[in-house]
């Protein structure tokens, strides 16, 4: 190889001609040039991130100042029997009567998730005198006096009700998974017993409601009270490992998906989000999404999904996220709660093909969120609005601010933390 010397500096090779120099400075400033950019999209990407868990930290923050709230509200309205407040005026600060005992098991189920997330010794106390007094409403169910097995009913006033069953399971099941406590377990069982023998072969709940005295079948068929019975009875079954227990909810999954829900377009579908989190359950139980559950709380989440308020401005722009006309707040607490089971579903899933549906009830779930978090009964509102301190934490019917009822509280609350819970 012929030998070439550049100043002082030896060159092995033939000496490049101008062309060549002028690609590899080319190159080099390409190089360069790429280095560079990489570099400021590195910096971006970091100056973002610390933005983006800057902005997390502080939202996760506000979710939990209101759960705090609420729950130190719904603790403030249990007496020493375990009986709730059950309705107030948010003006006066006054009871407006009336009780429900369906209610009255809802809202311990969700004061039990509040304590499972935050660990609130005065939350469990007072959830735990709530569960006594529900006890006390309990009593064997019309006409299985007889039964070797106890078959037990929750009494709401003259009534005995598939949804009441249904919802005390679930406040017992959550109580045994936060605290490990046995002493409802039996009652348990005893009330899911009265929700199976009245389960026909196919899956349909024949008794919906039944009087308690005279043992006569109520003509009222409720859309909710299956699905509540679904994720008892699946929730139930959780603890158990009684397959009874998730086949009588399978069933009746199935009834209602091709028989009662059959044909329906999502104009006319329910926003069923009792059934969506029972549909969620039997996925959680089996570890398994099947195509039926999955298609179906696809159905009804498309339905809520179709209806919630996006394109209000100006002063109405706070309706945003809610449901219809000066939205109230526990339509939009409910249907948070069904899409975020949903959420769930999509990612026990896990396919991709599901990010964008993902992503759609993703917004859905924050916008209902924000929504609720707007209707809160803070200091500040209880100045603007002239309301009762005695209503600071609870969730008003809607932005007219007339009344407050521990059920718009327990929605609330299951749907915050189902918001907080994607921010973790």
């Amino acid at each position: 190889m012929a030998e070439h010397f550049i100043g002082n500096e030896e060159v092995l090779g033939p000496i490049p001609n101008n062309g060549s120099m002028k690609r590899f400075e080319t190159n080099r400033l390409f190089k360069l040039l790429a280095v560079a950019l990489l570099f400021l999209f590195v910096s971006l990407f970091v100056l973002n991130q610390k933005d983006v868990i800057t902005q997390i930290s502080s939202k996760k923050s506000e979710i939990n100042n209101s759960l705090q709230s609420a729950g130190n509200y719904l603790v403030s309205t249990i007496d020493s029997s375990g009986k709730f407040l059950y309705q107030r005026n948010v003006k006066t600060g006054n009871s407006m009567g009336e009780y429900n005992m369906l209610r009255h098991a809802g809202t311990i189920y969700a004061m039990l998730q509040l304590y499972g997330e935050t660990n609130n010794k005065d939350v469990l106390q007072a959830a735990e005198r709530a569960l006594a007094y529900l006890q006390s409403k309990t009593e064997i169910c019309y006409s299985y006096e007889k039964y070797s097995s106890k078959v037990l009913c929750v009494r709401d006033g003259a009534k005995l009700k598939l949804g009441g069953n249904g919802l005390a399971i679930l406040a017992y099941e959550k109580y045994a998974e936060m605290t490990g406590n046995d002493t409802y377990n039996s009652d348990s069982e005893a009330l899911a017993r009265w929700i199976m023998f009245n389960q026909t072969e196919k899956g349909e709940f024949t008794m919906h409601i039944q009087y308690a005295v005279t043992g006569k079948k109520d003509s009222h068929i409720s859309e909710y009270y299956p699905g509540e019975a679904i994720f008892a009875l699946t929730s139930l079954y959780m603890r158990t490992r009684n397959s009874e227990y998730l086949d009588a909810s399978e069933r009746a999954a199935q009834w209602l998906i091709t028989v009662r829900d059959k044909g329906k377009t999502i104009e006319n579908l329910a926003h069923d989000h009792w059934l969506l989190y029972g549909l969620h359950a039997i996925a959680q139980a089996k570890n398994v999404v099947d195509s039926i559950y999955y298609n179906h709380a696809l159905h009804i989440s498309t339905a809520i999904i179709a209806t919630q308020n996006t394109s209000f401005e100006g002063k109405e722009a706070i309706w945003n996220g809610g449901f219809g006309g000066n939205p109230r707040t526990t339509p939009a607490a409910t249907r948070v709660e069904g899409l975020y089971a949903m959420h769930k579903m999509i990612v026990l899933k896990n396919d991709i093909l599901d990010i964008r549906t993902l992503q759609k009830v993703r917004t859905a779930i924050i916008a209902g969120s924000e929504f609720l978090l707007r209707t809160q009964i803070d200091a500040s509102k209880v100045s603007e609005y002239q309301l009762s301190d005695k209503s600071i934490g609870s969730f008003p019917d809607s932005f007219s601010f007339k009344n407050t009822r521990i059920d718009y509280t327990q929605h609330a609350i299951s749907a915050l933390l189902g918001y907080r819970d994607m921010y973790n």
